[in-house]
């Protein structure tokens, strides 16, 4: 597909089945290839101290089947979804999540 303007749409498709002519409805939901997502710059933080973490994910469609997690090495952090969101053109999303800095993160 090129140049896609309707990012959910019905269409017929016609198909021939044992010689039998059929139809059928079909929903064709277009996903927008993720560009490269940007985490905010972190600054230098005391231990014990907080911080507010931003990660953007620039241009994304469908934003209802978009998961963000934030992790910290091994373990999450943060998980957000959007399932609740309609919206079907792509748009820029922003997660935050506050994060407090521990002695063993420095490096």
């Amino acid at each position: 597909l090129f140049n896609v303007t309707v990012w959910n749409s019905t269409m017929r498709c016609y198909y021939s089945c044992f010689g039998t002519k059929k139809s059928a409805v079909v929903e064709l939901l277009v996903y927008r290839p993720l560009e490269q997502a940007e985490l905010d710059a972190i600054p230098l933080l005391e231990a014990g101290h907080s911080h507010n973490l931003s990660c953007r994910v620039p241009n994304v469609s469908p934003v209802r089947n978009l998961t963000v997690t934030l992790r910290r090495g091994d373990s999450t952090l943060h998980t957000a979804t959007f399932t609740g969101h309609s919206q079907q053109q792509p748009e820029d999303v922003l997660v935050t999540h506050a994060v407090t800095a521990r002695r063993e993160d420095h490096g």
